[in-house]
């Protein structure tokens, strides 16, 4: 059976007609750099695919990960011993010179590797003097109860399951305000709040250049292509009847004058966001 894949995000279609509605898109879909094995070099779309692959393909000897354990134990009890955080510090530096000897020597013979984002990861708990707080990556950080907000149209979907996008997707019209909820206000996401009201009650949204009043259409074409997003991933696994309802949010959407639908789709969404930031 002939599949279709976008070069730029990887995601398969069965049928030519969703892969070119994609491809046509007005905000085209991001660019997905593949993460690599270390081990056998094959290359996944995102990380929890490497991490199920990294369970059956090789583990990391029992050197290294006493040595791991050694050094979590270690950062653990820093917070609870500070006057003796220098001396550990030292040793934390020890141990982690000790496994770049190792990882090298491996690297050498061509056996298991370590992963570098792993030790990153390590390196940045450390310096940070926040070890335990620190979630994410380099770019985005939570210290100490501390939220970087997200771009309005960069939000993330990952926190939806795959059942509540099936079920808010089957609804059809009515379940547009739901998957905006769910996108913008989920407790799970809270770096996707990026919506709000100022002090007169204007709705405004984050840009890279600050917080800017939005523009008339602007939440609704950004819930559109969310739905694009989840309609690529789970539109094969809805059911007859929730086909039916999509299909008629599509033509809505599509509709040469789509303007008055876009209007009263915008109100409700306004609506959702002055409820939320009450």
């Amino acid at each position: 059976m002939v599949e279709y894949k976008c070069k730029r995000c990887y995601k398969l279609f069965k049928q030519k007609i969703d892969y070119n509605r994609h491809l046509g898109r007005k905000i085209q879909c991001k660019n997905v750099n593949l993460e690599e094995c270390e081990i056998c070099t094959m290359k996944f779309i995102n990380s929890k695919e490497l991490l199920e692959h990294k369970k059956g393909c090789g583990k990391l000897e029992d050197k290294v990960e006493k040595l791991y354990g050694i050094m979590t134990e270690i950062k653990e009890n820093c917070e609870k011993f500070k006057k003796k955080s220098k001396e550990k510090s030292k040793k934390i530096k020890k141990l982690e010179k000790e496994i770049e000897k190792i990882k090298n020597d491996k690297n050498n013979n061509g056996s298991t590797k370590i992963s570098n984002k792993s030790e990153d990861d390590m390196s940045n708990s450390v310096e940070s003097g926040a070890i335990g707080n620190i979630k994410g990556n380099k770019n985005k950080q939570k210290v100490n109860n501390y939220i970087t907000i997200v771009n309005f149209g960069e939000e993330s979907l990952k926190h939806l399951s795959e059942d509540k996008k099936i079920k808010y997707l089957s609804q059809g019209i009515k379940g547009i305000p739901k998957i905006f909820q769910a996108v913008h206000y989920n407790k799970k996401a809270p770096q996707n709040r990026n919506i709000k009201t100022d002090k007169e009650g204007n709705i405004i949204i984050k840009r890279e250049e600050g917080w800017q009043e939005h523009e008339d259409g602007e939440l609704t074409s950004n819930i559109d292509n969310h739905v694009l997003d989840i309609h690529d991933e789970v539109g094969e696994k809805l059911d007859k009847k929730g086909k039916k309802k999509h299909g008629k949010y599509e033509k809505k959407i599509k509709n040469k004058d789509k303007n008055s639908f876009v209007k009263k789709m915008e109100k409700k969404l306004k609506k959702v966001v002055v409820k939320e930031d009450e």
